[in-house]
């Protein structure tokens, strides 16, 4: 499995893979995309949308405003990132998201970097028993090798 670092007890490994830096998703019409970063304080009051069924998803986001007392107005709404994509693009709020994406969005949406930053998310690979197994093993080089 491939996520954010979990406490594992003696039946569970992990792996440090990456760290990715967030941002948020928006129209590339949105007067903040002509910025090279967006200041957390501009994005007072925006409608975040966020994932239905993953509580987690935005939390970086939302935990980073609060600290800079930035008010986000978190909207549950998309069952899936497609869906997440195409509400964005509609103009119906912004979205948090990896700046490692920003080359895969679709068409008319870019990612911009926040400032300050928040925290990066960890990513790690977890697995069940003392070694991954020589398919994860492969998947794990080929995922180190790209970072």
């Amino acid at each position: 499995m491939i996520g954010r670092p979990t406490k594992v007890g003696p039946e569970l490994r992990q792996t440090h893979l990456f760290a990715e830096q967030q941002g948020v998703v928006l129209c590339e019409s949105d007067p903040l995309a002509k910025l090279k970063a967006i200041p957390i304080k501009m994005l007072a009051e925006k409608r975040l949308l966020l994932l239905r069924n993953n509580p987690h998803f935005g939390q970086l986001l939302l935990e980073h405003a609060l600290q800079h007392e930035v008010r986000l107005v978190p909207i549950h709404s998309a069952e899936d990132f497609p869906s997440l994509h195409w509400m964005v693009r509609a103009g119906l709020g912004i979205a948090p998201c990896s700046l490692l994406l920003n080359d895969s969005l679709p068409m008319k949406l870019t990612a911009k970097p926040i400032r300050p930053a928040p925290a990066r998310l960890e990513i790690n690979a977890v697995w069940r028993g003392t070694s991954a197994g020589p398919t994860a093993e492969k998947l794990l080089q080929l995922i180190g090798d790209s970072f």
